[in-house]
């Protein structure tokens, strides 16, 4: 079966199988690491390998999983949740007259997630691709909203 996804340099667009990072734990290019500043990889996804119509997606739950085939997990049973998703949209008219805008326009109101922060959708899926890989700690550089929602969902995982 052809994975759906990989990892790929964005400095030398190198790609490697996702399992790569879990042997060693790497977070950048292996082949430009010790030459470039930014040599981070990055998921990339094969799209023609996912099969996902608008029927088979508008069945499904409105939860962030309903498009689970593009997260970076493979085993759902993996999945760490608190909850996140589903916020408020919120129309701001006084911004539409101000701007005149010829459309409505909306904000998200991301205060509505577990720990108060955008960060928690992104924090879901990397915590729980770290449950699938084994990983037995985890850990950032933050002092605000990345720290607390890590926090939260590494004690939930």
């Amino acid at each position: 079966m052809k994975e759906k996804f990989h990892l790929r340099c964005i400095e030398c667009n190198e790609a490697y199988p996702a399992e790569e990072s879990i042997k060693d734990i790497i977070y950048t290019c292996p082949k430009c690491e010790p030459n470039e500043e930014h040599s981070d990889l990055v998921y990339e996804y094969d799209l023609d390998s996912i099969k996902l119509t608008r029927a088979s997606i508008s069945s499904r739950p409105f939860n962030i999983l309903r498009c689970h085939e593009l997260l970076p997990v493979r085993n759902l049973s993996n999945f760490v949740s608190l909850g996140e998703g589903n916020t408020e949209l919120n129309r701001i008219k006084n911004l539409e007259k101000i701007l005149d805008f010829q459309m409505k326009l909306f904000v998200k109101y991301e205060h509505g997630n577990p720990t108060g922060s955008f960060k928690d959708r992104g924090m879901s899926f990397g915590v729980s691709r770290a449950v699938e890989i084994g990983a037995k700690w985890t850990g950032c550089a933050s002092t605000g909203n990345t720290s607390a929602s890590l926090s939260a969902y590494s004690a939930k995982a």
